[in-house]
């Protein structure tokens, strides 16, 4: 199932976000220990996202299951952002107890994400005189 390159007169996707790269390094382990990737490829939804020659990286002749997953997540992320939600979708097809280790990351990065705002919003106030606060309160 060679899924092909991306033609000529196809937009480019663009680079995955920093989010869904942290997504998949969090969840690698697990990953590697209960995903089947050939499961995995045969069900991707976007014909295009592996090359003949990723897919045969994957694949691999005399790789064992882990190897193959591996292999699978380091080209991933290299696809862009479109592959993030390729992968997902076919993770809750193929093996959805897997969908549940992506979803609890998910929520994780977003509290994450969330602490690292509210402490710069805290900075931000702390670096503000008491008079500019009060008199910023009063002007709302």
């Amino acid at each position: 199932m060679a899924t092909g390159t991306q033609a000529d007169d196809e937009p480019m996707d663009e680079p995955m976000d920093d989010e869904h790269r942290n997504i998949l390094r969090g969840c690698r382990e697990a990953f590697v220990n209960d995903m089947e990737p050939i499961q995995v490829l045969r069900k991707m939804v976007d014909p295009h996202l592996f090359s003949a020659e990723e897919e045969n990286k994957i694949k691999g002749n005399g790789l064992t299951r882990e190897e193959q997953c591996e292999n699978l997540l380091d080209i991933l992320p290299r696809k862009g952002a479109k592959a993030y939600k390729t992968f997902k979708k076919t993770i809750a097809k193929v093996h959805p107890h897997l969908e549940t280790t992506i979803l609890k990351a998910e929520i994780r990065e977003l509290k994450s994400e969330l602490e690292n705002e509210r402490e710069k919003s805290a900075g931000l106030q702390r670096r503000l005189s008491p008079g500019d606060v009060t008199r910023k309160a009063s002007h709302r």
